[in-house]
Formats: structure tokens, C-alpha cells, sequence
């Protein structure tokens, strides 16, 4: 069941890596939404920080991805000091279990669809994100607010 509404807005995997490689297409978008987001409450999960670390230890197209990992490690703790961490629990697989009981959600649109139930069971209500297609599907439960 949803909680009561909080203030803030839960900051998608994605908008980390943009902010993190100089070299990433929507670097300089990233980065004004990130200040524009911090003006109020920021909020991730433990979910999103794992992401973060899975794709910045790997090749992308913008990057090579052989960073150190102690560096791609402080980076992470840098992204959890700057954010309220909206924990992973039973409320969270109630709502998960909810949202993929009524829709076609399968594969990899799992942890999008886990995002969703960790806002939805902390009240969260905006998430940014550059995956604007890969949310739309929840735009009636949550503000999908792209970068």
C-alpha cells in the first residue's frame, strides 16, 4: 500500500552515469537537472547505486569503463551521502508484485518496474530519468520528469 506523499524526487541510475562521464551525450543536461533536483530532497535506492556500479565497470559507447573501482566505488558513496536512500523491503515487493500483477512486465523492465515500487512504497511521487519510454508505462502512478 502507498504511503503518504514526501517531498523530492528519486534520482534514476541513469542520471548518475550522465553526471559522472564528462564524455556522456546528456552529461550537461544531467548535471543542471541534478542542481535543479537538489534544491529540494533527493532520493535513490540501494538498487540504483547497484546499477550505477554494473554500468560504470563495464564498456559503453561514451566511455570505456576500466575505471578504477575504488574510484567508481567513491563515486557511489558520493551518490548516497547526496541522497535520502528509499530502503528495499516487504512494502516494496507488495507494490513490485502489484504493478506486475496488472501489466506485461517482463525481463530487464523488472528493476524499472522495482524502481516504481520503491517509490510507490515510499511515497515518492517524480522520478528523473533519461529512460522516459521505459517509465511512461507508470506515468499514472508516478511524474516521469526526463533530463
Amino acid at each position: 500500500m502507498p504511503t503518504q506523499a514526501v517531498d523530492g524526487v528519486f534520482a534514476d541510475t541513469n542520471l548518475w552515469v550522465n553526471v559522472a562521464v564528462p564524455t556522456a551525450p546528456l552529461h550537461a543536461q544531467a548535471v543542471a537537472a541534478l542542481g535543479r533536483a537538489a534544491t529540494g530532497t533527493l532520493w535513490t535506492s540501494r538498487q540504483v547505486v547497484r546499477e550505477f556500479l554494473a554500468v560504470m565497470s563495464r564498456p559503453q559507447t561514451f566511455f570505456p569503463g576500466n575505471a578504477p573501482m575504488s574510484d567508481i566505488l567513491n563515486r557511489a558513496r558520493m551518490i548516497e551521502s547526496q541522497c535520502r536512500i528509499a530502503e528495499d523491503g516487504p512494502d516494496v515487493a507488495e507494490q513490485l508484485h502489484a504493478l506486475l500483477a496488472v501489466g506485461d512486465t517482463r525481463g530487464k523492465q523488472i528493476h524499472d518496474a522495482n524502481v516504481v515500487a520503491t517509490m510507490l512504497a515510499h511515497g515518492i511521487r517524480t522520478l528523473l530519468t533519461d529512460n522516459l519510454d521505459d517509465f511512461a508505462r507508470w506515468g499514472h502512478l508516478i511524474e516521469v520528469r526526463g533530463l
